[in-house]
């Protein structure tokens, strides 16, 4: 499905962006130790490396990957975990909704197909 992938392409930058945010919340509260500092950033560089492999077949496990790391680091980094949970509901109903739509189109049920 091509024109999921630019969805999802959308969603990684979209949380890449958010991920990057948190850093400047985490630094008005005390800040965070350098090694801290430099998960996050690899996080945001991992996001937006895996736009550019969409097309492949592993994507979208490397894509739940990421939000294992992110969900795990909720004892190092609190608010990149906190992202990390929000963004793989996210997931979860981006990729509910996939495969919803391409059942309704293996059954030719969808609009366009009528």
């Amino acid at each position: 499905m091509k024109s999921f992938r630019s969805i999802m392409a959308g969603t990684l930058v979209l949380e890449a962006i958010v991920v990057g945010l948190s850093l400047l919340v985490v630094s008005k509260r005390g800040g965070l130790p350098a090694a801290s500092e430099w998960l996050t950033v690899g996080v945001i560089f991992a996001l937006l490396a895996t736009c550019g492999l969409l097309r492949f077949r592993f994507a979208i496990p490397l894509v739940l990957l990421w939000q294992l790391v992110m969900i795990g680091c909720v004892f190092l980094v609190t608010p990149l975990g906190v992202v990390g949970i929000l963004f793989a509901i996210v997931w979860a109903l981006l990729l509910w909704m996939r495969y919803d739509v391409a059942r309704k189109q293996a059954a030719g049920k969808l609009p366009s197909q009528q």
